[in-house]
């Protein structure tokens, strides 16, 4: 969460100083609605996993036909949670955050993470920061994890703001008000993050389709028992966070 947060406040400075070299970065795949072979992806996922939960007694009645219902137009919804709005408060986002495009340092005395480096730039796009904040956290946080949500979003406001602070552009600090409000614009976009991309992270190895399969539409995503746990509890949080 504070390499997040350092990357966005490095981008607000680098703009003021120099806006053109963000120019590359006004749109991506996504927010121009490019087909990119991925609507297969995003289907198939949602038609598994609720396919699934109308097999969990507890979850079917509650959930289950709110995710089919998200079926049809789930790539149309998570392309506009994407798109850039001017008026808003935007930063350079990653774009595609979460674990395997993440390096990790390790302290050889105590085995805790040191420093973070983000690699895989393709989908970098100058956007609301609550993309990455929300891709990140819904796609590679644990769900035990994820039940500090407040927390985490705490950590990375206190990290921007001390980063902006040391940077000397204080006056470019949003509020944690501010920042929250982004969030809960795109929590349709932690839902589809939380089915589509986590099925994918928590994939087994063993057993998970040919990638190109999956996207071709010529065979169906493998759901986890991993994924099955988690999710069953991040629906848990979801719904106490009416976001779905």
């Amino acid at each position: 969460m504070r390499m997040i947060a350092r990357f966005h406040a490095a981008s607000l400075v680098l703009y003021q100083k120099d806006p053109d070299i963000f120019k590359p970065f006004m749109e991506n795949a996504y927010s121009k609605g490019e087909d990119i072979g991925m609507e297969s992806l995003f289907k198939g996922n949602v038609t598994s996993v609720a396919k699934e939960v109308e097999t969990w007694p507890d979850y079917k009645n509650k959930f289950a036909r709110k995710l089919h219902n998200l079926r049809d137009t789930v790539l149309e919804q998570w392309t506009l949670q994407i798109r850039r709005k001017d008026e808003e408060f935007n930063v350079l986002c990653h774009g595609d955050l979460w674990l395997n495009n993440m390096m990790f340092r390790y302290s050889e005395e105590t085995g805790e993470v040191e420093e973070v480096r983000f690699v895989d730039f393709q989908l970098t796009y100058w956007t609301s920061p609550a993309i990455d904040l929300q891709y990140f956290m819904h796609s590679s946080a644990s769900a035990e994890a994820l039940e500090q949500y407040e927390l985490l979003i705490q950590e990375y406001y206190n990290t921007l703001c001390e980063t902006l602070t040391l940077l000397k552009h204080p006056h470019l600090q949003p509020t944690m008000g501010l920042i929250n409000e982004e969030l809960e614009k795109r929590s349709r976009f932690a839902v589809i993050a939380s089915i589509v991309i986590r099925a994918v992270v928590l994939a087994d190895k063993n057993k998970a389709p040919d990638f190109n399969d999956i996207i071709e539409a010529k065979e169906s995503v493998y759901l986890s028992e991993e994924y099955k746990g988690s999710f069953k509890k991040i629906l848990l949080l979801l719904e106490a966070r009416k976001w779905l």
